[in-house]
């Protein structure tokens, strides 16, 4: 019977003993695997890319196999036809072996790069978050806080003049304190909306905006018109587009443009939704340039990205008209 060492030590198939030479190349592809291995690939590098691998390893060996390991009767006569041809095997061997090697190295640098990006991405989301956090944290301290002081302060005040015999200072400074009651309620729910963006599908953009309208008449003592159809037939992302820009517009209104009026319209028509911002303020040029103020650019590259269009009319004293066009699904502005 034939042991292990001498079946491991056997002529490939279909080889005779005296022809081992010969048969060196027809063990090769009968395993082509072994000579992956010998290329330097790796086969967690992708499919394609190991089928590519495989495919150079097994020319650069079958190339030194050939130079090295000639059958006998090569050795008879060698001329230098035959030393051209070894020659073109050996630099096609180590040709192939390098870019093997190239090969293993760029898909190396890929999948670096790629973990560099997923890092990058996780720290553009922390960035993000943060950036939200302290946000909403001066969101509270220059609105809510400021209203709870202000209650505190009306309460001590009414029950002074409660003390004092004194009822109409009563009434008055409880009278103030109701009125900041309702400040803060606005603008917690405007908060607490923010931080669940997921109420903008849920409760609809027409509540969204009402909930706006009713911090610009409770704190700011501002007119606000609101002309607001029933809820558009948009998809999520687009009403969050539409949510923003208007959030940013009334920003500004109360921000720079000292209005006393606002008319805010919202109606769709039949291929489109028109959002319309108009206030009595003070005015701008828009085709002046605003160093360090983004807000203008974020609010056409919103309108922008859901297909629509940004227009904004304004002069000096005579306030601002800002319309925004937002295509329904599949249709075009």
């Amino acid at each position: 019977m034939e042991t292990p060492s001498e079946r491991q030590h056997a002529s490939p198939r279909g080889c005779s003993p005296g022809h081992q030479h010969d048969c060196r190349y027809s063990s090769l592809f009968a395993h082509p695997d072994h000579l992956v291995h010998l290329s330097a690939c790796s086969p967690g590098i992708g499919k394609r890319t190991w089928a590519v691998c495989r495919y150079l390893g097994i020319m650069a060996t079958l190339s030194f196999a050939l130079f090295l390991f000639l059958p006998p009767y090569t050795l008879a006569v060698i001329a230098d036809d035959d030393l051209l041809t070894l020659w073109v095997f050996l630099a096609t061997a180590v040709t192939t072996s390098h870019l093997a090697s190239l090969l293993r190295r760029a898909a190396g640098q890929a999948r670096s790069r790629e973990r560099e990006l997923r890092l990058l991405y996780e720290q553009a989301q922390e960035l993000a978050a943060l950036q939200e956090r302290q946000r909403l944290a001066r969101e509270l301290h220059d609105s809510v806080s400021q209203a709870l002081y202000g209650m505190s302060l009306g309460a001590h005040t009414a029950r002074e003049a409660l003390e004092s015999n004194d009822p109409e200072q009563a009434k008055i400074s409880l009278e103030y304190v109701v009125n900041l009651a309702e400040v803060g309620l606005a603008e917690m729910r405007t908060l607490i909306f923010e931080l669940r963006p997921e109420s903008l599908e849920t409760e609809g953009l027409v509540a969204a905006l009402m909930r706006q309208v009713a911090v610009l008449r409770t704190r700011y003592k501002l007119v606000v018109k609101a002309d607001l159809a029933t809820e558009p037939d948009l998809s999520l992302e687009r009403k969050q587009a539409l949510y923003r820009i208007t959030q940013e517009s009334l920003h500004n209104i109360v921000k720079h443009a000292h209005a006393s009026t606002i008319n805010l319209r919202l109606v769709q028509q039949e291929s489109r939704v028109v959002l319309e911002v108009y206030d009595n303020g003070r005015g701008f040029d828009p085709t002046g340039s605003f160093s360090g103020h983004l807000g203008l650019q974020y609010m056409r590259e919103r309108a922008a990205k859901m297909g629509g269009t940004l227009t904004i009319e304004s002069t000096p004293g005579q306030g601002t008209h800002l319309r925004v066009h937002i295509p329904l699904a599949g249709q075009r502005v």
